[in-house]
């Protein structure tokens, strides 16, 4: 009989369930199914049923050191236990398939120009972590042992061949999954009870510079007489500059700061529309996940989700540092209150996406490889 194929995922960390933590877990546990022998390579201690948790280097909050003995564990450890598949999570100089879900670091950098002073952009060239990861990511791109490149949107795609000029036959497109089937109940649920009279606006984001918050205030300010009210969920170290902003927009009574929240379902709920004003994502987890709730989508064009919505599911902030051009995105939502035949249609035209799919299209392109 074939031996099972073997397998090694690369995540650093694992402990804590963000988005890439999660999707790693379920892309692991879909090998399994699959019928691989699969190994995590962490530097976390925790148990998955049905994989192998091998806990390689020190954890370390600072990151530059963490990223460095990560990866040179990692590549020691691989030399000792050969294997059909290395599978990478996140920026490691070599692995033979990688998902780059946090997309390419050199572009990110590049965009900041919408946040960051031209002082602060000149000391990224003399950054140290900012350093590690782009030779991380230059090395990984383009190592000749690579042989798929994941990427989560076309954007993304386009990023790297425009940087890093891979063969464009190396990189496969598969947009993020969502538990489509498994939220129907709570999509049926928010109809249940009696929806706020005021347009809801939602807002999910940690680091609210860099998920846009600035640009989504300044745009609402200019529809401030329309009624409407924005709860903004997440962490955010300088929570106090934000309020302040709202208050000298005259936004105070019309937005509610939450925090971060475990569960965030509820807020989909009682939600009209979402609104992704970020200044880099590759794919926001959130654009589907709002989508499978029913809720109409304003992102930005810098967010890679937004080639899954249609004219009926959502709309885009062509100049996200122009208010006007903000305001003319939020006032399109601002038609699209949610009611159920509208909202089911939005949620139908992404049941493709459903992780079953999704997860599956990795494994069968990965395991063809071998």
């Amino acid at each position: 009989m074939k031996p099972s194929p073997k397998i090694a995922f690369l995540k650093s960390r694992i402990a804590h369930r963000g988005g890439l933590e999660k999707y790693t877990l379920k892309l692991a546990q879909a090998f399994k199914s699959a019928g691989c022998e699969v190994t995590l390579l962490t530097t976390d201690k925790m148990s998955v049923s049905g994989v192998k948790i091998v806990s390689l280097a020190k954890s370390s909050k600072f990151s530059l050191y963490h990223l460095f003995h990560f990866d040179r564990a990692c590549t020691r450890w691989l030399k000792d236990h050969p294997q059909d598949i290395i599978f990478g999570m996140e920026r490691n100089s070599f692995q033979t398939h990688y998902r780059a879900g946090s997309g390419c670091h050199a572009v990110y950098l590049k965009r900041r120009i919408l946040t960051d002073s031209w002082i602060k952009r000149m000391t990224f060239r003399l950054n140290p972590l900012h350093l590690e990861l782009l030779h991380l990511e230059k090395k990984a791109f383009q190592n000749p042992g690579l042989k798929t490149l994941f990427t989560n949107s076309e954007m993304v795609k386009q990023e790297i061949l425009d940087t890093y000029h891979l063969p464009e036959e190396k990189i496969e497109v598969v947009y993020n999954g969502v538990e489509w089937k498994a939220w129907e109940s709570s999509f049926e649920a928010s109809f249940k009870k009696p929806r706020k009279k005021n347009f809801e606006f939602l807002f999910i984001g940690n680091g609210y510079r860099r998920k846009g918050l600035t640009f989504l205030l300044q745009g609402l300010a200019l529809l401030s007489t329309r009624n409407f009210h924005l709860s903004v969920i997440g962490k955010e170290k300088n929570i106090s500059h934000f309020k302040q902003l709202a208050q000298k927009l005259g936004l105070e009574k019309k937005i509610t700061f939450r925090g971060a929240r475990s569960a965030i379902r509820p807020f989909y709920q009682a939600a009209d529309a979402m609104v992704i004003p970020s200044i880099y994502d590759p794919f926001a987890n959130v654009t589907v996940e709002a989508l499978a709730m029913g809720l109409f989508v304003v992102s930005s064009r810098y967010n890679g989700g937004r080639e899954v919505l249609t004219q009926e599911s959502g709309t885009t902030i062509e100049q996200l540092d122009d208010p006007r051009s903000v305001a003319d995105a939020l006032n399109k939502a601002l038609h699209h209150k949610k009611e159920y035949s509208h909202a089911k249609k939005i949620r139908d035209s992404i049941q493709q996406l459903d992780f079953s799919h999704q997860l599956d299209k990795i494994v069968q392109k990965a395991l063809a490889s071998i």
